[in-house]
């Protein structure tokens, strides 16, 4: 289970990306004896600062009077940080960036065939399977119906 990706770690990753990406450029000007390496971090960490709050800004502009934000919002989520902030920057999974939750999802699946189950009371979409043999396991062609493994045949009650 992935842990929630906080504020300061994401403005760090940035951080780290809009330095590294600023090195190309500036390091021509910091060995000339022009700008120091801190200077170019410092910028650095200005561009990410400012980029990361307009980014907060216009999402509060856009989106601050619907009720499906203040929900959101509400709910402990932000728009900015945990759904359009991809990897590296917010490692979180995919379902704790869009839901807020690291509870797994409950997913089904057919016991003989293995596919996904989307109704629970209906046969399998893929094989048929929709009952088994009380005694063995055994796929059956109805809910009393006899096995022809074991030979078992259910009563009604």
């Amino acid at each position: 289970m992935s842990k929630r990706t906080t504020i300061p770690e994401i403005l760090s990753r940035f951080w780290v990306v809009a330095f590294l990406l600023s090195l190309p450029f500036g390091l021509p000007a910091v060995l000339t004896g022009a700008i120091s390496l801190s200077f170019l971090a410092f910028i650095a960490l200005v561009v990410t600062l400012l980029f990361n709050g307009l980014q907060w800004l216009g999402h509060k502009a856009l989106f601050g009077h619907t009720e499906e934000y203040k929900q959101f919002r509400a709910s402990g989520g932000d728009p900015w940080f945990h759904v359009s902030c991809p990897p590296p920057f917010n490692c979180d999974s995919e379902q704790i960036r869009l839901t807020g939750s690291d509870e797994p999802e409950v997913r089904w699946f057919c016991k003989q065939c293995g596919a996904e189950a989307f109704d629970l009371d209906a046969p399998c979409r893929v094989c048929g399977f929709e009952y088994e043999c009380p005694a063995c396991g055994s796929p059956v062609d109805g809910e009393f119906a006899a096995c022809t493994r074991c030979g078992n045949r259910p009563r009604r009650q």
